[in-house]
């Protein structure tokens, strides 16, 4: 998860091969440079992992466990129903739950619905 830090970046669109969540710390390596970005931070998540019995993505629960109630934008293809269902009833503060197409990736109206929920902040 990468923090909206400015809008410094400006427009942009991004579309990779592969889970980029799944990249960890070689997205530091491999992605943030490309961006201009410093090193951040990222989230350990578990490996290639199948969906739970609820239907929740491999990646909800730890996401939120992470974010202990503070706020969060999340942008996956992943996030479903399910997701929706199990953040609202275990994350006390405010997320946001954006799911992207998996073919076309990160838009300018992707940014512009995140931007949008940060500045409400």
């Amino acid at each position: 998860m990468v923090p909206l830090s400015s809008q410094r970046h400006g427009p942009a669109s991004w579309r990779c091969k592969g889970d980029p969540s799944l990249w960890q710390d070689g997205a530091n390596t491999w992605i943030g440079p490309v961006l201009g970005l410093p090193e951040l931070p990222y989230l350990r998540l578990p490996g290639p992992a199948e969906w739970r019995p609820d239907d929740t993505c491999p990646k909800t629960w730890p996401i939120v466990s992470w974010a202990a109630g503070r706020p969060f934008a999340w942008v996956d293809d992943d996030i479903g129903p399910a997701d929706h269902a199990y953040v609202a009833t275990h994350h006390v503060g405010p997320a946001l739950l954006h799911r992207v197409h998996p073919a076309r990736g990160l838009m300018a109206e992707d940014f512009a619905v995140l931007a949008a929920w940060a500045a409400a902040r």
